[in-house]
């Protein structure tokens, strides 16, 4: 997601036993087909990432984020947290405030 002066934004969402953190950095190389290449690095994390777009959709989950969350690549990439987590209240909060 970006914010207005498309700086990074960054906020900690602590809802389930792992903290996460919700950056927001600008996405548009990351879009597409290329976001595995752009993104290699974070293949290798043991740290969740989903990338979101500027509708707040999944764009990008490493493997650490399917073994988090125990959901295939599938059915992250293309949904909005709302439409994948049960309570996602406190999760959207923290992103809203991350880019804003």
């Amino acid at each position: 997601m970006l914010r207005s002066d498309g700086g990074l934004g960054a906020a900690t969402f602590a809802a389930s036993p792992l903290p996460m953190t919700v950056l927001s950095p600008p996405l548009a190389p990351f879009a597409g087909e290329d976001s595995a290449g752009a993104c290699a690095g974070l293949e290798l994390l043991a740290t969740a990432v989903l990338m979101l777009d500027c509708e707040r959709r999944v764009t990008y989950a490493n493997p650490a984020s399917e073994n988090l969350f125990e959901l295939a690549k599938k059915h992250l990439v293309g949904h909005r947290p709302e439409q994948i987590f049960a309570d996602a209240q406190g999760l959207c909060a923290a992103i809203d405030k991350a880019v804003h």
